[in-house]
């Protein structure tokens, strides 16, 4: 049983369910696939599996958000200060 957080291979999952995949019927295949289509289509946000991975979002984030706003504050000539926790 996976734990949270835990991230398998996709050839671990391959290996564990592949019997269970070829003994199901066409219908239930189409149910599975349609389901997962479902999931992807409500489903909007990905947490990144590793405290990295989100730090390096949120860094990204604030990158981009001081290169919009410099760029915007070039154009109609005002000036602009970030809060402490935004500068680099």
């Amino acid at each position: 049983m996976l734990t949270e957080g835990h991230i398998m291979s996709l050839l671990d999952i391959q290996t564990t369910y592949q019997d269970e995949y070829n003994a199901l019927d066409d219908e239930s295949r189409e149910e599975i696939i349609r389901e997962f289509k479902e999931n992807i289509d409500t489903t909007k946000t990905i947490r990144r599996p590793s405290p990295r991975g989100r730090i390096l979002d949120v860094s990204n984030t604030l990158r981009n958000i001081r290169c919009l706003v410099g760029s915007i504050s070039s154009c109609c000539n005002v000036s602009y200060t970030f809060p402490d926790f935004m500068t680099p």
